[in-house]
């Protein structure tokens, strides 16, 4: 029985040392990491960096010369209106914007020639805030005491080599309308 086990044993210990032997084949594989390195150049020119600021709009500047439409974007009552100097694509039916003109006077009066050949009194004409940015004024239709008035609002308004820049809004209280549009307008001198 001794020897039973002991052959057994023997065998096992060779059949072990077989398998392992047998099913070890390992290659071993070698990684080599390359780098590459780039350098990229690349040059920057600057050119035209002079900054060009907004003059400050003023009483004198306002004064000084009538202001006349060059280009203007606006909504009046939901319908779009659009006018270039110029232009092919302007909008029809709202009088010929080439003609309109505002004139202020340093007393707080001026005049506006509208679209349809129209003249207009402006009166109490005034800067709303210290910055000069926001003008109100109002617009009558004739001189007559019964006269409509429309309240004009310029806001954000900006200067720049000769144009001024505005943002405005009234209500047409003859036709129940909103108007609101951006306008660039140049003095006609």
């Amino acid at each position: 029985m001794r020897f039973i086990i002991s052959l057994s044993g023997f065998i096992f210990v060779i059949w072990s040392l077989s398998i392992t032997t047998g099913l070890s084949s390992c290659t071993k594989e070698k990684i080599v990491f390359d780098t590459v390195t780039v350098i990229k150049k690349d040059t920057v020119i600057k050119k035209d960096t002079v900054l060009i600021k907004d003059s400050s709009f003023s009483k004198a500047l306002l004064t000084a010369y009538p202001w006349k439409t060059t280009e203007l974007r606006a909504v009046f009552g939901g319908d779009s209106i659009y006018f270039s100097r110029g232009g092919t694509n302007n909008t029809v039916g709202f009088g010929d914007r080439s003609l309109e003109i505002y004139t202020f006077y340093p007393d707080g009066t001026g005049s506006l020639l509208d679209g349809l050949n129209g003249t207009h009194i402006i009166k109490d004409w005034q800067f709303v805030n210290s910055d000069n940015t926001k003008l109100t004024f109002l617009i009558t239709t004739t001189s007559s005491p019964s006269s409509k008035s429309y309240l004009i609002t310029w806001e954000n308004i900006r200067y720049k080599a000769g144009n001024i820049f505005t943002d405005e809004y009234w209500f047409d209280n003859k036709v129940d309308k909103y108007y609101h549009g951006q306008a660039i307008r140049y003095q006609a001198k």
